[in-house]
């Protein structure tokens, strides 16, 4: 039963995308119909060996220098406490 109905909430997370997909083709077909019939006819699912690993490296290069740049827990500036009101 279970895996019955994960099928069919599978099959309604597809529909949905194909639905926006199509949506998004069609209010594009307004301001450019040429490029709308590029994209629909092209595959652009495939790619060579060369360009993976060229987009895997530009994904660690990226990672690399986020953690370079990253601020770490102990560097952060402490929060200033507000002071109280005294009555």
């Amino acid at each position: 039963m279970e895996h019955w109905l994960f099928h069919n909430w599978m099959q309604d997370q597809v529909d949905q995308y194909e639905l926006a997909r199509n949506h998004g083709y069609l209010i594009a077909s307004f301001i450019d119909p040429e490029s709308v019939k590029k994209i629909m006819s092209a595959d652009n699912s495939s790619s060579t060996e060369e360009e993976f690993e060229q987009s895997i490296n530009l994904v660690d290069q990226f990672r690399d220098i986020n953690d370079i740049l990253a601020i770490k827990p102990e560097e952060k500036q402490p929060h200033r406490r507000r002071r109280q009101r005294l009555k």
